[in-house]
């Protein structure tokens, strides 16, 4: 276990270097959020290549293709999310599909559901495994290594997503310049990460699900989140947010009924009490029903705990 002392750290967003104590509470003691501008982030943290080896084969298969084989993934509710954010994106545009770059691609879920929107689709994907895969399967162009290695034209793209991407990233605002850079004029910046000031991490704390301090090195909640598109220049930028995550339903109901609430911060696609939860979602229509309009009211209020960015270049 790293050790932790209560010292001067640099912000990796404002680059202040003030004192930091521990953000939460209840657990994950390296997470620290800057005062200055509000943004938490992992201290001390694997880095460099420690922190990209995580990303292995294994760890897609975990991620991807374990939980979608066993339906903990909702590819239904997941392909109604990225229906959604091409819409909002298609608005902002004032146009319908263009070129589109997805930085971290993965195993190409989202490749295809764009490509099948008509937009021209290519990928950026760390795993080399992963990304020659994915461009056999798909077969659209997918560059291996980071978005700080490959060769990316400037002023070529419609528009760049980063879907669960920049809490993994050591600097943050350097993938986001690269994003703006390699955006046409008019072109649009859209991306998704857990929300600090979501429901989960403001009732659960570090047992909030996706709280996972070695793989999640950087939180943003929606001032931070607009901060950190501002210094890479980009102008125009909406806020939203969407979903309570499941697996913080399961903590909360538990804890209402007097469990102590299991620790929510590893993906376990067998936990009975989270496919309980997504399975009565699935099939109650009045459920269905209210997370429909819950997810609408997270739009307008940046509640939820999934946070959402567009941003465009002028």
């Amino acid at each position: 276990m790293m050790q932790v002392s209560i010292q001067e750290v640099e912000c990796p967003l404002c680059t202040a270097r003030v004192p930091m104590n521990s953000y939460f509470s209840n657990g994950a003691d390296r997470i620290r959020r800057c005062p200055v501008c509000s943004v938490a982030f992992v201290y001390p943290r694997f880095s460099g290549s420690e922190l990209l080896s995580q990303y292995s084969p294994i760890y897609f298969q975990e991620r991807y293709d374990s939980l979608r084989q066993s339906e903990y993934v909702n590819m239904q509710s997941w392909q109604n999310k990225i229906a959604m954010c091409l819409a909002r994106v298609e608005k902002l545009r004032g146009a319908k599909a263009g070129r589109l770059l997805d930085v971290g691609c993965g195993k190409g879920w989202f490749l295809e559901t764009a490509r099948e929107r008509g937009w021209q689709v290519e990928g950026v994907e760390l795993c080399h495994e992963v990304a020659e895969r994915t461009m056999e399967r798909v077969g659209v162009q997918v560059r291996t290594g980071s978005i700080f290695d490959v060769e990316l034209p400037s002023e070529t793209f419609d528009l760049v997503t980063m879907y669960d991407v920049i809490e993994h990233l050591e600097t943050p605002i350097e993938a986001l310049r690269i994003c703006h850079r390699i955006l046409k004029r008019g072109g649009v910046l859209a991306l998704s990460t857990p929300n600090l000031n979501g429901f989960g991490c403001r009732l659960l704390g570090a047992k909030a699900f996706a709280v996972w301090p070695d793989e999640h090195i950087i939180y943003f909640g929606p001032a931070s989140m607009k901060r950190a598109i501002r210094l890479a220049d980009f102008t125009q930028l909406k806020i939203a947010s969407r979903e309570i995550y499941p697996e913080n339903v399961a903590t909360m109901i538990s804890r209402l009924f007097g469990g102590n609430g299991r620790h929510t911060g590893v993906v376990d696609a067998a936990d009975p009490n989270v496919r309980s939860v997504k399975k009565l979602f699935r099939n109650n229509p009045i459920l269905r029903a209210f997370r429909v309009a819950l997810n609408r009211f997270f739009a307008v209020v940046p509640v939820g705990d999934e946070l959402l960015a567009f941003a465009v270049k002028r």
